[in-house]
């Protein structure tokens, strides 16, 4: 089973808090000019999508990481009660709650590709937790929808696929393949 863990890019769509807004525009229309095509105007941080090592520093552009870094073995951790199970990457329902310093410091112990989160920011401004996960190359998926639907008690395939595209961080489609 596939379970989609992505929101749906819309016109009009916010992202983060003073961004600018998607626009999402149809400019050919197949009855007048025998095709469809629209034009997507976004930043790199609107709707489900993956924060690269460079959007707070140093580091390769997104286009340059491996697809292997966004794919790996997921599972479901409570931030109150995490123990590491050998996964490649961290599911964390937030509920509109930014994450802790001592869970993240939990979290930076163990070989992690990425975490996965329902919320915008891990945390807010001077970004600490950000740089901190990034110190040990661990990219964040913000925005995820569905994480209800993933098993609690089991791990599966997760896969947070960005565009290839010059930038610090991409779009993303996510999901996860339950066995």
């Amino acid at each position: 089973m596939i379970v989609d863990l992505t929101k749906t890019i819309k016109d009009k769509m916010s992202g983060f808090p003073g961004d600018p807004v998607v626009r999402l525009e149809q400019i050919k229309h197949f009855i007048k000019d025998g095709y469809n095509d629209y034009l997507l105007t976004t930043n790199m941080h609107t709707g489900t999508h993956i924060d690269g090592l460079n959007h707070m520093g140093n580091g390769p552009l997104i286009n340059d990481i491996d697809l292997t870094q966004f794919m790996g073995i997921g599972r479901v951790a409570d931030p109150l009660n995490y123990i590491y199970q050998g996964e490649d990457v961290v599911v964390i329902e937030c509920h509109g709650h930014y994450l802790e310093e001592n869970f993240i410091r939990q979290l930076i112990e163990h070989p992690l590709k990425f975490i996965v989160i329902d919320n915008d920011s891990v945390d807010t401004k001077p970004y600490f937790l950000h740089k901190l996960l990034f110190s040990k190359q661990i990219y964040i998926v913000e925005n995820a929808i569905n994480l209800n639907r993933l098993p609690k008690d089991t791990s599966f395939e997760i896969f947070a696929i960005p565009l290839k595209i010059e930038s610090d961080s991409s779009p993303v489609r996510l999901f996860a393949k339950i066995k």
